[in-house]
């Protein structure tokens, strides 16, 4: 499971893409992608969960210690009119 809080603190929407990724021992990782719309003005929690065969389990807890996973958002789009101040 990873988690990101996205905040629009800007005067129009956005479209964010929502990216995690876990690391395996041996240099493998997994990704999980979700597009999301934010409202100017407003926030949204997203989540993003994928089910992991036990091996998958077992390699990313075989990880040395520093970060195991990571979540990056990206802006790839706006909507709506810009709104007022």
């Amino acid at each position: 499971m990873a988690d990101a809080q996205l905040e629009n603190t800007g005067n129009i929407g956005t479209v964010d893409k929502v990216t995690a990724t876990w690391l395996l021992a041996g240099g493998e990782k997994i990704t999980k992608h979700k597009t999301v719309r934010v409202k100017p003005g407003k926030s949204k929690h997203v989540g993003l969960s994928r089910v992991a065969s036990h091996d998958e389990i077992d390699r990313h807890q075989d990880m040395n210690a520093g970060q195991k996973c990571s979540v990056d958002v990206t802006m790839i789009d706006t909507f709506g009119m810009p709104q007022p101040d």
